[in-house]
């Protein structure tokens, strides 16, 4: 190997190096499902027991907006935190010339002033069941791909339709884990947004 050869190794490993040791020092928080939490890992490292009770709590605080973002119930009456730019477009489309609600920020002091968002909807999961063993019932060994994937989504949507017994339920079927589990998530609706 020439001179130049190992400058240039030695200027990529003083490159990568900081880059691999910082890989290796990843945060450990990683995402768990709400059915599958790691209790005693967190109970061993930070001391905290999750309980079924907090666990719990915790489900039924989080919200889904329809249009794509998360956010948590604050008060015991629906009041919800998020981020503002969900609520962008319910601004903006309440907004008139000479009264502008998304610049700067729309905030109502009092729960009479607060104004209704028609569009959005927020859903809280009540429910979680898993459903693997009947999406893949629809599949048997031998199928083609795309064949395997109609009859899976077929399935899917069988599930849903089932679940959904009322106005107020909404319920989706969640991949896991590129197939390996489906989860069936039962929702209520708010639409009192």
């Amino acid at each position: 190997m020439n001179c130049a050869h190992t400058k240039v190794i030695c200027s990529l490993l003083r490159l990568f190096l900081p880059i691999l040791f910082c890989a290796a020092s990843v945060a450990d928080e990683g995402n768990w499902l709400f059915t599958a939490p790691p209790l005693a890992q967190i109970k061993a490292r930070y001391g905290f027991a999750l309980t079924p009770e907090w666990l719990d709590h915790l489900r039924l605080a989080s919200v889904r907006f329809t249009n794509g973002g998360s956010g948590a119930f604050v008060s015991a009456d629906g009041l919800t935190i998020t981020n503002h730019h969900l609520a962008q477009d319910c601004l903006q489309g309440l907004s008139r010339s000479s009264h502008d609600l998304f610049r700067p920020a729309f905030y109502a002091a009092r729960q009479k002033d607060e104004l209704r968002c028609p569009s959005l909807e927020l859903n809280v999961v009540e429910q979680i069941s898993d459903v693997t063993d009947k999406i893949n019932a629809a599949v048997h060994p031998g199928m083609d791909d795309a064949t395997a994937a109609k009859l899976r989504k077929a399935a899917m949507a069988a599930v849903e339709k089932d679940c959904a017994t009322a106005a107020d339920i909404r319920c989706d079927v969640v991949t896991l884990y590129s197939g390996a589990l489906y989860h069936l998530y039962r929702f209520k609706k708010y639409t009192d947004v």
